[in-house]
């Protein structure tokens, strides 16, 4: 894993960056000077070797003074088409050092998850778990008008977010597989197409009027009822493979939405397991979460049994059932995947209900929470020097090089004004939760 810096460097309008890899050998640091271009080949030549011993080289190169303010204003004359391609962009750039100035991405900050369960037209229906889709609608703006970009949960999962550089992830999250979540229609052609007035279809809506704004959601399914509408035409089947072939994510609700906290250890297994290779059977590629369990009630099972099968998996009919992630029905914000308190086996999530979602977006307004900025780079984690105090404790070392990230280190505007500002501390710190490997290669059976 590369480790980099932004410092001052002794040179009069400079910054040093500081690049550091595991590789053999003792702590080494390269010294500046004449020498330094060949120096720094050579170093970085040793750090793209893989090794297995413990140690870490130390490259240095230097980057030029940021040249532009801080902040820079939005382009009144930027039409929808370069905001479009803005939002639409692939391939990672790395930041300059005026980037991460007027940026400021900071990859340790929180993401939410936003959870919802059933929808209506009539205000005077609305409860703890329904919102009108007018809310909903609202909800979509609001995201879209403070820079938040719709982002898988395996992303999350993975810790490979692909957001826009300066946009913040979201993930939507709907529960229980209902009709007003999402319904396929025949159109003038009789081609199956979702129905405008389902909060999939007003997704689908939104993203092509702002394509910079993401597309994508996860259904938590219960497949005794998979989207069930008494007047459709569209087969549960026609459903799941309309969300795997547009890039929507299908996971594991269990069988019948049983409380876990109550069933018996075969009940469990059936509930789970079940479900998984039902999902297995009708859902492929990235859109198959069938190895991520949504809690039904946010009800954890109860016996060490239930417990040692959801982290180390059991066998059901046969096959083996792995878990990779367990998803909440609380609490608030979620941390990053490259936080130290962060774990694919608890993920946090956000009820949409008024209350929840004031307080929630009263936190990101006001700043007395830190929500995470973008770099652009799934492949990188940039944070700044200074953190803020909700983030002081948040970062661990060893979590991001166990996911192989590079990491990248700057100073913020303020820090570069007043160098007695110091670049703070990043300790390690515990962790509350198991310790876990990264889905991707620690789990058979992950993608």
């Amino acid at each position: 894993m590369f480790l980099l810096g932004v410092h001052r460097g002794a040179g009069k309008g400079r910054y040093l960056v500081r690049i550091a890899r595991a590789t053999t050998g003792h702590w080494t640091v390269g010294r500046l000077g004449a020498f330094l271009t060949g120096l720094l080949v050579v170093l970085l030549a040793a750090a793209c070797t893989p090794g297995r011993d413990s140690g870490t080289t130390i490259a240095w190169r230097e980057v030029p003074t940021p040249t532009t303010a801080p902040t820079v204003a939005p382009d009144p004359t930027a039409g929808p088409e370069a905001t479009a391609a803005a939002g639409a962009t692939t391939v990672a750039v790395p930041l300059g050092a005026d980037d991460l100035l007027r940026i400021q991405p900071n990859e340790l900050g929180r993401i939410p998850v936003l959870m919802y369960h059933a929808f209506t037209s009539d205000p005077a229906k609305v409860d703890e778990w329904t919102v009108t889709f007018d809310t909903f609608g609202e909800h979509l703006t609001w995201l879209y008008e403070h820079d938040f970009y719709l982002t898988p949960l395996m992303d999350l999962i993975n810790n490979e977010i692909s957001v826009p550089p300066g946009k913040h992830p979201v993930v939507l999250t709907f529960d229980d597989s209902t009709s007003w979540q999402f319904r396929l229609l025949p159109n003038e052609d009789g081609v199956l197409e979702p129905d405008p007035n389902t909060a999939l279809g007003m997704i689908e809506a939104f993203a092509a009027r702002h394509p910079d704004f993401g597309r994508t959601a996860l259904f938590a399914v219960v497949p005794t009822a998979c989207f069930h509408y008494l007047s459709e035409e569209a087969t549960c089947e026609q459903r799941l493979a309309w969300l795997s072939n547009n890039g929507y994510e299908v996971a594991n609700h269990t069988w019948t939405h049983e409380n876990l906290h109550t069933v018996s250890d075969d009940q469990f297994r059936q509930e789970i397991g079940q479900t998984k290779i039902w999902i297995d059977e009708r859902v492929r590629g990235e859109s198959n979460l069938g190895n991520v369990l949504v809690l039904p009630f946010g009800a954890w099972p109860q016996s060490d049994a239930q417990a040692d099968m959801l982290y180390n998996g059991f066998v059901h009919e046969g096959q083996d059932i792995l878990i990779t992630g367990v998803v909440e029905v609380g609490s608030g914000p979620g941390h990053s995947p490259s936080s130290g308190n962060w774990t694919r086996m608890s993920i946090l999530r956000i009820n949409t209900e008024e209350r929840e979602w004031e307080k929630w977006t009263t936190q990101f307004t006001s700043g007395s929470l830190t929500f995470y900025v973008s770099d652009g780079d799934p492949a990188t984690v940039t944070i700044p020097n200074q953190l803020a105090d909700d983030l002081v404790d948040e970062w661990d070392p060893e979590w991001a090089s166990a996911y192989g990230m590079e990491v990248i280190r700057y100073d913020l505007p303020e820090a570069l004004a007043d160098p007695t500002l110091g670049r703070g501390v990043l300790p390690n710190v515990g962790r509350s939760f198991r310790r876990l490997p990264p889905a991707r290669s620690g789990w058979p059976g992950s993608r």
